[in-house]
């Protein structure tokens, strides 16, 4: 397991093969969609670093509008978009801006 797990800065994704090895490489990964002009997915971003911290997830972000494909493939209505895998599997998805204590919450019932 990779020392990034203890930060809390969000990993930055860019393609499907970066994802997959994320999720290879970390037994919790959230990772965020985004894109540049969303408001919800700036304020989300510092959010996402606090989960981190309360909750040991590794957190990493993709800019959907890079990644067509993915956003497609995984049937995103929009962004943001959150997915939480555990042990290389998606078992959660979440649409919209979440508050911390909110998403910790999430994230700790995922277990």
């Amino acid at each position: 397991m990779s020392d990034t797990r203890l930060s809390s800065k969000p990993i930055r994704l860019d393609d499907r093969t970066a994802l997959d090895a994320a999720i290879d490489e970390h037994d919790d990964l959230l990772v965020e969609f985004y894109t540049e002009g969303c408001g919800k997915c700036k304020m989300q971003e510092p959010i996402l670093g606090n989960v981190a911290r309360a909750t040991g997830v590794t957190v990493a972000m993709i800019n959907a509008s890079y990644t067509l494909d993915l956003v497609e493939e995984l049937e995103m209505q929009g962004v943001p978009t959150l997915l939480l895998y555990r042990d290389g599997e998606l078992v959660e998805q979440w649409f919209g801006y979440h508050g911390t204590e909110e998403l910790v919450e999430l994230v700790e019932a995922a277990h």
